[in-house]
């Protein structure tokens, strides 16, 4: 896919202003220029619309949907509509999402979690470039300081990531504040990999660490559910996940699985050193009488 157009305007950061900084492009057509101002004039609307309803308020053809969304650099509809809701949701206080969401509500939290979270799986599973996930595993088992940044709600990814890491003997440090961020990436050099995790609303942190990052020649990885961001057209690798939850905060349900498959990865890299690892690991939980049922058969 090429790189969107989005990204040489991407001060723009609600979804009208996005929008109207495209439909400004003097190369776009007259068809694909109403199908923006459609989609304008009615932006959350739009964020769950089909193609053939867009066709419709535009009065072109669900062709013309599909050229539009190509020609801004986006595979068809499906993936513009994408972009379009993520701007859109990370416009909204937590109050306001969980306004956005209750048209949408059965009265049944876990049916309506359950639901749209396995589309979420889904998508996933679709869309998602598999090599990255052992493009990930491997630069993190050849790094000599591996940082995980996240905060809020995607620091439960993060913390996860760096537990299951560290286990298979790499080690992450866990950044979760602007402080202990600015103190603790200072002298990163490119043997180094930074793993960046980022949804829903951009933290000032996480464009500043990428930045930083960048400038020093520090790999870094974004796993995030926006490819069209500042952040992301600063990081060398974006890992893009869904993260829409069904009420007033985004779901980390993917970002876990995208983990769990880096971190099994990872394990495989050199699968013998994280064997001996988990083996010490778990004869010092044993020594210590941490679990309440050792995981060594006691001899008699």
């Amino acid at each position: 896919m090429q790189q969107p157009l989005q990204n040489r305007i991407d001060a723009f950061r609600s979804a009208e202003e996005w929008l109207h900084a495209l439909k400004n492009n003097p190369q776009i057509s007259k068809s694909c220029e109403r199908v923006i101002q459609c989609i304008i004039e009615g932006v959350e609307q739009a964020s769950y619309a089909t193609a053939a309803e867009v066709a419709a308020c535009a009065g072109v053809n669900t062709a013309t949907v599909s050229r539009a969304a190509q020609f801004l650099g986006f595979d068809g509809w499906t993936e513009l509509r994408s972009e379009i809701r993520n701007r859109y949701l990370s416009t909204l206080s937590p109050v306001q999402l969980r306004d956005a969401h209750r048209s949408k509500a059965s009265g049944e939290p876990l049916e309506d979690a359950i639901s749209l979270y396995m589309e979420h799986l889904a998508s996933l599973r679709r869309t998602f470039d598999r090599s990255l996930v052992k493009k990930t595993a491997q630069a993190l088992a050849g790094a000599k300081r591996r940082v995980i940044i996240a905060s809020g709600s995607s620091a439960v990814a993060g913390r996860l990531l760096g537990h299951h890491a560290g286990l298979a003997g790499y080690r992450c440090e866990i950044l979760e504040d602007p402080v202990s961020i600015s103190n603790n990436i200072s002298d990163l050099c490119s043997d180094d990999v930074v793993v960046i995790f980022t949804v829903w609303r951009l933290y000032r942190w996480a464009l500043f660490a990428t930045e930083f990052c960048r400038e020093r020649g520090v790999p870094v990885y974004l796993i995030t559910d926006s490819v069209n961001t500042p952040v992301a057209d600063k990081a060398d690798h974006a890992l893009v996940v869904p993260s829409e939850g069904f009420s007033f905060f985004p779901t980390v349900l993917p970002s876990i699985c995208l983990v769990e498959a880096i971190s099994a990865a990872l394990f495989d890299v050199d699968a013998d050193n994280s064997r001996n690892y988990l083996e010490s690991a778990e004869k010092k939980w044993d020594e210590l009488g941490i679990l309440y049922y050792s995981s060594t058969p006691s001899k008699t």
